[in-house]
């Protein structure tokens, strides 16, 4: 195989994982393709969008060591979007590994496991009813161990 095809392989097996990884991260239809180069923010959103933009350019550059970021905003304030333009863009720019990508591109799926990836989106509401529904007898989670799922995010929205 040359390098062209290896190339455009590679390039598939990459975009089956990343509409997989999109899928799985908790962002809802609405904003699952949604990237920072498509948001135009308003006068009111030039800081966070611009505090966005740093996150991920430090997070990709791998000089992120744990801080995080906050969007406070009233409702309609387009937090959401921008935390899921964050998203889309953190998945998007992904160092993925070359065996899965391979498998992916293999096998026209990706079948490795969601917990290993770097983004994950959720909202308070849905956090709180796993853990209150973990304290039912019937529910084999336990609120620690889904506390744990969340804390090996790396990026948790």
């Amino acid at each position: 195989m040359d390098a062209n095809n290896t190339d455009l392989a590679f390039e598939r097996g990459r975009q089956i994982v990343i509409r997989r990884m999109r899928s799985e991260c908790g962002i809802g239809n609405r904003y699952l393709n949604c990237r920072l180069a498509d948001f135009k923010p308003l006068s009111s959103q030039v800081e966070a969008f611009e505090a966005a933009k740093a996150f991920c350019g430090s997070y990709v550059s791998g000089q992120n060591h744990g801080e995080g970021l906050l969007f406070a905003g009233n409702c309609g304030s387009g937090k959401t979007m921008l935390a899921a333009s964050l998203a889309g863009e953190l998945i998007e720019c992904a160092k993925l590994d070359e065996h899965r990508v391979g498998f992916a591109e293999m096998f026209g799926i990706d079948t490795s496991s969601n917990k290993t990836d770097i983004v994950r989106f959720v909202n308070s509401v849905g956090l709180l009813e796993r853990l209150r529904c973990s304290f039912d007898k019937v529910n084999d989670g336990s609120a620690r161990s889904i506390i744990e799922e969340y804390e090996r995010i790396p990026v948790l929205f």
